[in-house]
This record gives structure tokens, sequence and C-alpha cells, in this order.
């Protein structure tokens, strides 16, 4: 029996085609950045933005169900602040080097074959405890409307507008009456 008259409604507008459905890893660039005093810093090439992805972008306006890059940290050096997402999932695939992986309340060693996934929620960061480059492919879904809270520093961040912010206590009616 063959209903006709039926058609799965459209959960979503066509996706934007990317630009690209084959690239080399060695012809995306290296993208390094730092904190303004060295403490976090690292590189990472974009995988999924040579693609032609818009980065936290719904996939009708040219994102992409998930976020890849290559990542590289120096020795003695921290990727990023102890922080969480509130949408965003985030997986870790350690390629190279030696590093401890703070997750939560953990704290442990990772090497070449080791994951992790940090949920939304769950705090995370990571640092480079060896003598060379730590390398890792970090898989992410890129939520559009997606931020994030540092802990250990009382800050939020927008992802759109990009803004960080550092709050302080109010009255749930504060400002309203």
């Amino acid at each position: 029996v063959r209903n006709t008259d039926f058609a799965p409604p459209a959960l979503l507008p066509p996706a934007t085609p990317f630009a690209a459905r084959c690239c080399s890893i060695d012809a995306i660039a290296w993208e390094n950045w730092q904190s303004p005093k060295g403490k976090y810093r690292g590189s990472f090439r974009g995988l999924s933005l040579a693609f032609g992805a818009q980065h936290r972008q719904p996939l009708n306006r040219g994102g992409h169900p998930f976020d890849v890059e290559l990542g590289r940290v120096p020795a003695d050096a921290t990727l990023f602040p102890f922080h969480w997402h509130a949408l965003q999932w985030e997986f870790y695939v350690f390629v190279a080097g030696r590093g401890e992986f703070r997750l939560g309340d953990a704290r442990f060693e990772v090497g070449p074959g080791d994951c992790v996934m940090a949920a939304p929620g769950v705090g995370h960061t990571f640092r480079n405890t060896g003598e060379g480059d730590l390398l890792y492919f970090v898989v992410a879904d890129d939520p559009p409307n997606e931020f994030w809270v540092w802990p250990d520093s009382d800050k939020v961040g927008l992802a759109q507008p990009r803004r960080i912010l550092r709050g302080t206590d109010v009255d749930y009616f504060d400002g309203e009456e």
C-alpha cells in the first residue's frame, strides 16, 4: 500500500552547498593565537571552515552540522581557560604529544589515541605537559545560540553578539518595577 498524497514535512530549508568536498589538511593554514600575556596559546586548522562552512550559523545560512579542527598546543602551554558550554558538545582525539586534561573535577593524562568527550555544562581545559607539540582533533556541534561560562573567573560569554561579561548579583525584579 502506497500513500502518494503524503510527503514528509521539510524540517529545515536546504543546506547551503559547501565550496569544496575534498581538501588536504596540509593546504589549510595554521591560525595562531594567544592571550594578551601569553598564558593561553595554540594554533588550529579549521577543517570544516576550509569546506566553506560558516561558523555558528544555521544550516540554511551556510552553517554545518559539526565543526572539525586540527589543533596544536606548544610545550608548557594551556590552550584555553577552564570553561563550560551551555549547548555545545566537544569530542577530542589526541594524536601526538602528552597533556593533562581537566574535565569537571577530574584531571588525567592524555596522549596519542586518547579521546575525551566534554558535554554541555561540564567544565574543561587542557595543557601540554610534554616537550613537543600536543596535537589533537576536535569535533563540536557548533550551535548558533551558544554561550559559555568561566567558573574560575565568574565570566559569561555570548556567541552572538560576541560579548564577554562579568555578572553581579541582582534581585529578580531589579529594573522591572
